[in-house]
């Protein structure tokens, strides 16, 4: 599966580094493969939603997964901009939040 992580930095700021480490692990036992749309992207994710909106439609790729750290990551994208929520979710199989999830991938 390919996917793309929207990670927000700031929630993070003092564990960030313990909490992409913890992401990645999960993606390689969930067996998703990070997708990079930006060949000038640094990162392997993405903590800009409107970015990554960008890129999506600058791509037009539809992908299996969108992996987010938690739905705090994004609240207030979603409250603020719904529509763009909408159409950011649609180049997506499915939206996984890992704060719903067990340590195994289970919802």
């Amino acid at each position: 599966m390919k996917g793309i992580v929207l990670f927000n930095k700031g929630i993070h700021a003092p564990s960030q580094n313990g909490t992409l480490t913890s992401i990645n692990n999960w993606l390689f036992q969930a067996g998703i493969q990070p997708v990079k749309l930006n060949r000038f992207q640094f990162n392997a994710f993405y903590t800009i939603p409107h970015a990554l909106l960008y890129d999506l439609q600058k791509s037009d790729l539809y992908l299996d997964c969108l992996v987010i750290d938690s739905f705090l990551s994004v609240e207030t994208f979603i409250h603020i901009f719904p529509e763009k929520w909408v159409l950011l979710t649609s180049y997506f199989q499915k939206v996984i939040f890992l704060q719903d999830l067990d340590m195994t991938g289970q919802a």
